[in-house]
């Protein structure tokens, strides 16, 4: 039995590395890294009893619409040993990614016994362009660790049928399970394994020749299969649930049957041509209104005219069955079929089937080429070339994740979005350029008026410039699409304060946190707005709410200091506007509170002290 070669598994670390090295210099995107690391309290705490319980409850499905356990506990042990370095997690998906790798290519042998075929599936796993998101993206740190368990999987079950030793099958259905708690992407494995068992296992006993291992009836490898099929089941639910409780799932309303069903069969073949010709890739393909029936048709011609190829040839080439149904099959939990979000498809999505279609193109070139060493020169040399173009190919459009108005520019360009305009408008926004974002929102709403993000980002760059009307205006539109939008009621809430109506700031405050009841910003200004209607009991629930959501809340001490002021509790205030004054030093008005709490307390020292700073600098620092 042939073994990888150390040569192979030492050129595949280190195109690898070429390729995505650069990535080490990149940030964290505007685009589910802040539902992931930079705006989640659970990952920011790092490796807890708290943060692992949040993790594995079923609430955590809030912040991205996905119970996966494992991958919340990844990016806590990033922050717990790195803080909230982006280079770090860069590298740590890096490696992972490097690790997938090296066991496809481990697998792949063990498997087929041909060492050389399996070096160039793996090589164009490594350096696909299409794989890029996968790697580059922190918060598809989801791809990589379920690949990873899932290869882990694979190899223990080869071990199983090789030595029938219980254990290693216990050890395969760990694996799958710990798979499917970092995505559940790989729930057609046990489908895969019966593939696998047909060609290169050659362990079904009616198709196949004979090979080394003892071939058993369909129905016994099936029944093998069992403990697969069950994990399967459960996490089905638990996807479909997850998703559902997140507001993922888009309905039948949003996305009808046939629209579903026609986006299937063109992403079939979309993939298929992004794998052969993998230009132009963008972070987001919008899901267009309307879906035209003549493409759909095509690709159904085209996939049904392959399918029956395949097993047309199952018995002569075995390896091009397996590899299409490895294909068709590991793409259906995201084919669209069952829609989660609003894109069409997603480069992200390949990240494991594409393995199929380069089996079966390999393998039956490897055929081709068989006996004739004129075509093994030629396919040495074509082979080299697809390698180096591959190789540039990945690492420039790694290039574009280097920031998000990079990313979004280059969407924007190649794929028309919404999403791009807006994300592109968030960031000319945070620049302060309220002129050029507010363009974008537009755009974005002639592209899609229905977008929830674009007319909540739009109504808070016309409230920013002095137009609360119109802000007001594209909040409630952003509800009426989307009753489940908290961040268009607190949005609300801040317009009305702003106008003085605090009577209606309450009201769409509490209504906003009826759909997320712990964010902290919004039990601040709740609480802050109960403090300036005198509600002063109120105020002090819901500020010290914030605190305990989030203990680094400057405004929430700020305000809550004012509370207890108030009410009379100066050591509690004063504790309140320290806190303050740690992070805004210049905050000239708590020094004044803390000078006259000072003096009613009767420490002078101190009450001069802060007098004195209030009165150092006129220049005012808002706490």
């Amino acid at each position: 039995m042939k073994s990888p070669s150390p040569l192979a598994a030492a050129t595949l670390t280190a195109v690898t590395i070429f390729v995505f090295a650069p990535t080490l210099g990149h940030g964290f995107i505007n685009y589910d890294d802040g539902a992931y690391v930079t705006e989640n309290t659970h990952v920011l705490d790092g490796l807890s009893w708290e943060t692992i319980s949040w993790a594995f409850s079923f609430s955590s499905t809030e912040a991205t619409s996905n119970w996966h356990p494992l991958t919340w506990l990844s990016h806590m042990a990033d922050v717990s040993l790195f803080g909230e370095n982006p280079s770090r997690m860069h590298l740590v998906n890096l490696f992972l990614h490097l690790a997938n790798v090296l066991l496809l290519y481990a697998a792949l042998v063990k498997m087929t016994h041909k060492v050389w075929p399996s070096f160039f599936v793996a090589i164009v796993f490594a350096i696909h362009p299409l794989h890029v998101e996968s790697v580059v993206w922190i918060s598809e740190r989801k791809d990589l660790l379920s690949t990873f368990f899932v290869l882990l999987a694979i190899l223990s079950h080869l071990h199983f049928t090789i030595g029938n030793l219980i254990r290693w099958q216990v050890a395969a259905v760990v694996f799958f399970i710990l798979s499917l708690m970092s995505k559940q992407m790989y729930v057609t494995l046990p489908f895969l394994l019966l593939l696998l068992d047909y060609w290169p296992l050659n362990r079904l006993e009616t198709f196949t020749q004979a090979g080394i291992l003892p071939q058993k009836s369909l129905r016994t490898l099936i029944i093998e299969k069992l403990p697969f099929f069950f994990v399967t089941v459960v996490f089905c639910v638990v996807a479909f649930s997850g998703q559902s409780h997140g507001g993922a799932v888009g309905s039948l309303e949003d996305y009808s049957i046939p629209q579903r069903s026609l986006n299937a069969l063109t992403s079939y073949t979309g993939y298929i041509w992004q794998t052969l010709w993998p230009m132009n890739l963008a972070v987001f393909y919008p899901y267009p209104k309307e879906l035209p029936w003549l493409p759909a048709m095509i690709s159904l011609l085209i996939l049904t005219t392959i399918t029956l190829g395949v097993i047309e040839l199952r018995t002569r080439h075995p390896y091009v069955m397996i590899g299409w149904f490895w294909y068709l099959g590991t793409l259906v939990p995201v084919i669209g079929l069952v829609q989660i979000g609003r894109q069409r498809m997603a480069d992200r999505y390949m990240y494991f089937p594409m393995i199929g279609l380069l089996i079966a193109v390999v393998w039956l070139v490897l055929k081709w080429a068989k006996d004739q060493q004129s075509r093994h020169e030629i396919l040495k040399i074509v082979g080299v070339v697809i390698v180096v173009g591959l190789a540039f190919l990945a690492r420039n459009q790694s290039s574009y994740w280097k920031d998000s108005v990079t990313l979004f520019t280059h969407a924007a360009e190649v794929s028309e979005s919404s999403l791009a305009s807006t994300k592109l408008g968030y960031e000319q926004a945070q620049l302060g350029e309220l002129d050029a974002a507010r363009k974008l929102f537009l755009h974005a709403l002639q592209l899609d008026p229905d977008y929830v993000s674009a007319h909540s980002s739009l109504g808070n760059t016309y409230l920013a410039q002095g137009e609360p009307q119109k802000a007001i205006r594209h909040f409630e539109r952003a509800i009426k699409l989307d009753p489940s939008y908290a961040e268009a009621q607190y949005n609300l809430g801040i317009t009305y304060s702003w106008r003085g109506d605090l009577e209606k700031s309450v009201k769409h405050y509490n209504l906003a946190l009826k759909i997320d009841p712990n964010n902290a910003n919004i039990h601040a200004n709740l609480g802050t707005t109960y403090l300036m209607i005198k509600q002063d009991s109120e105020a002090l629930v819901h500020l010290q709410k914030a605190i305990e959501i989030d203990p680094d809340l400057v405004e929430a001490h700020f305000a809550l200091g004012n509370v207890l002021s108030s009410l009379k509790k100066n050591s509690d205030a004063i504790k309140h506007f320290e806190i303050v004054l740690k992070t805004r030093p210049n905050a000239n008005e708590v020094h004044r509170e803390l000078a006259r709490l000072y003096t009613e307390e009767g420490n002078t020292q101190l009450a001069t002290t802060h007098r004195e700073l209030a009165e150092k600098d006129p220049a005012e620092e808002q706490p």
